[in-house]
């Protein structure tokens, strides 16, 4: 921790909590920064309050817009009905309360204490770490990471890293180092969060399940199959009734493609959708049609690019982004690099394997000899072409290895030209050719008519 005069100004000191949310903090900063001058410019007339009011309601706009389509459908998984569900703006509804529910702020909500990882790390434009990895658990309130490198590097690292799993796994530096100063212990988040919920008088999870439409479990094993959670829960509770909800939510086996069970889910669900039917100032409600649909149309990632050098971003940035590709070539010196002569091999099979050989994905090159491969997990990865028509034997490319979100695109691969055919031997001689005949063997020649239109000739052999 340090001083409070080297802290970064905010609305909430707790901006400052660690390197990575105070980048998020000043990359909104800056986006209203960059709203307000630009009004400033079209509309010189406005008065400090007017500029600052109409930045402050498009930047809300943008991660309102933000929140319920990309954020959301990455944690309740695009496509599911949860994420389907919160589609589609009505309008104002004055009969709805927008308020929060204490199963949400106190419990629900709370699901990214487990989501957090213990390093911090630091990339370029293209991926590549610039300095050591620090610990969480060590710039508790410590900005300095942030005046020395920028934001940057920090956003470009949470754009290529992935979350860890919504579960009841939580990392030790805010299980024992919660807050404290470096070398030294500090908090329990997990313990707060148990306390915390008691101190509001939480519902138990069972209770909540069904306040929420949803059955009441009678086993451990119909909240999780993990065997192991289920002995946990089994000699911390003894009885499934009496599970604090926020253990509960997150030892919950996941429903299908989504981050969360579902009791978690109905509580996001709910809760989101009367923070929007509810806010008579949605931005949908109040802002003119042609700024909505600018709004509607802005990602995190744009506002990354607006306000930052980073330009090698994913479209979605909630999204790991992984991806091996390169070219197929006719690698006619067989020195395995690729020359500028050397084109590209059409139509060859190319198979993503695994460091134990196993098949990930198969492939084939395009008209250019090109290949790619989108969508892989973390792990040690080979390419391996087969020629098309089977004409050569099967090539195997340099071990992989996808450590964090990452493009690798020069996994090239030469395919050798095949031998040629042994020639039968002729059973007499060809004719002998002068040096200055053989020098020329194979090249056509013109003759020219009167209309200068040309005639017709034979090649020599």
């Amino acid at each position: 921790m340090v001083a409070d005069d080297q802290l970064f100004l905010a609305g909430d000191v707790r901006a400052n909590e660690n390197p990575e949310l105070l980048a998020l903090q000043t990359l909104f900063l800056r986006e209203h920064n960059r709203i307000a001058a630009e009004a400033a410019t079209n509309n010189p007339a406005w008065t400090d309050e007017q500029l600052y009011q109409h930045a402050r309601r498009i930047v809300i706009a943008e991660i309102q817009q933000i929140t319920y389509h990309e954020f959301l459908p990455a944690i309740l998984g695009i496509g599911t009905p949860a994420a389907m569900s919160l589609n589609g703006y009505r309008g104002y509804r004055a009969d709805v309360n927008a308020g929060l529910a204490t199963e949400f702020s106190t419990a629900a909500f709370r699901l990214g204490h487990s989501m957090l990882c213990e390093d911090i790390q630091f990339f370029d434009n293209n991926g590549t770490a610039i300095r050591d990895e620090m610990r969480l658990k060590d710039v508790f309130f410590d900005p300095r990471p942030i005046s020395q490198e920028g934001i940057d590097p920090l956003l470009k690292y949470l754009a290529s890293d992935r979350a860890q799993e919504i579960d009841t796994k939580v990392i030790d530096d805010v299980r024992n180092f919660l807050f404290g100063e470096p070398g030294q212990g500090g908090f329990d988040l997990v313990a707060l969060n148990i306390q915390r919920g008691r101190d509001h008088g939480l519902a138990d999870y069972n209770t909540v399940r069904a306040a929420y439409g949803l059955a009441k479990v009678t086993s451990f094993a119909q909240i999780t199959p993990d065997r192991g959670v289920q002995a946990a829960l089994q000699k911390a509770y003894g009885t499934v009734d009496r599970i604090d909800l926020w253990v509960g939510g997150l030892a919950e086996k996941h429903l299908p493609n989504s981050s969360l069970g579902a009791t978690f889910t109905k509580i996001l669900v709910e809760q989101f959708t009367r923070l929007r039917d509810g806010d008579r100032y949605w931005y949908q409600n109040v802002l003119p049609a042609g700024t909505v649909r600018t709004i509607q149309t802005t990602s995190l990632s744009d506002i990354i690019r607006r306000n930052t050098q980073l330009t090698n971003l994913q479209p979605n940035v909630f999204f790991f982004r992984t991806s091996i590709g390169g070219n197929v070539f006719a690698d006619g010196n067989r020195d395995g690099l690729r020359q500028s002569l050397e084109g590209g091999v059409a139509g060859a099979t190319v198979t993503l394997v695994t460091a134990a050989g196993a098949t990930v994905a198969t492939t084939r090159t395009d008209a250019r000899g090109d290949y790619l491969f989108r969508g892989i997990d973390l792990g040690g990865f080979r390419v391996q072409v087969t020629p098309p028509a089977a004409a050569g034997a099967i090539v195997t490319s340099r071990a992989v290895a996808i450590t964090r979100g990452m493009d690798v695109r020069d996994i090239h691969v030469g395919l050798a030209p095949k031998p040629p055919a042994a020639m039968a031997k002729p059973s007499s001689p060809p004719p002998r050719m002068s040096p200055q005949t053989a020098a020329f063997a194979g090249l056509s020649a013109g003759l020219l008519g009167n209309g200068g239109g040309m005639l017709p000739t034979a090649r020599r052999k």
